[in-house]
């Protein structure tokens, strides 16, 4: 079976997330989507299966574009939930979407512990404003264990970015431990009743059935006698 990895695409509205998330997705014709790509009601999810290069290895990311969600924080940290990448995303040409990203991180280390931290420099296209000197005053201890240049209009380095990001999801993060969508929305979770063990390096998929019982509330003594 083919180790899965939740990945998740935040950034400030207009950087790219959602044009990316489509490269990501092969819209663009730069990856090829497997065939059990999926929409959900927000058209924000896709799985996607990548070929590691030079390798046998595959492995299929549950790809999440946060596309607006970073207005509405509760939202947000439910996205980080059971993730094992998140990709933050700024622009190049606005210094103001890297402190989002510092603002994102904070959220981010509370709710995607375990996760790794990736930094993605988009539209290198334009006329670039932020400076190295400028990414080291905002993240002075480096948190991300991987960093990207792409242009999500032009295509360059997505592929880089993806082969990367799928190498190292397969050699040093642990696949997702449940099979299927993990979405929490308006406070509320949502679970499929299954799960998966790994014995030597195999995915074992083991179903579980669970019956809500409801219990009979206790009748509340009379006070007056």
């Amino acid at each position: 079976m083919v180790n899965t990895y939740k990945v998740v695409l935040c950034g400030k509205t207009g950087v790219g997330k959602t044009s990316i998330f489509q490269r990501m997705c092969g819209s663009k014709g730069t990856l090829k989507s497997g065939k059990a790509v999926q929409k959900t009601m927000m058209n924000h999810e896709r799985q996607v299966i990548v070929k590691i290069d030079d390798s046998d290895d595959t492995v299929q990311f549950n790809l999440w574009d946060t596309v607006g969600l970073e207005e509405y924080a509760q939202l947000t940290r439910s996205q980080f939930l059971l993730s094992q990448a998140v990709l933050f995303v700024y622009s190049a040409d606005d210094r103001d979407s890297l402190s989002q990203v510092a603002e994102l991180l904070q959220l981010a280390k509370i709710n995607a512990q375990g996760a790794c931290f990736i930094l993605i420099t988009n539209k290198i296209d334009m006329t670039e404003t932020v400076s190295a000197d400028d990414i080291s005053e905002c993240f002075p201890n480096n948190p991300f264990t991987l960093t990207f240049r792409t242009s999500a209009l032009t295509g360059d380095g997505i592929q880089e970015m993806v082969q990367s990001v799928a190498r190292h999801l397969f050699w040093k993060a642990t696949p997702m431990k449940s099979i299927g969508r993990h979405t929490l929305r308006g406070g509320g979770a949502s679970f499929n009743n299954s799960s998966t063990h790994c014995n030597n390096g195999s995915l074992e998929v083991i179903q579980l059935n669970i019956e809500e019982k409801q219990v009979p509330r206790r009748k509340k003594k009379c006070c007056h006698h």
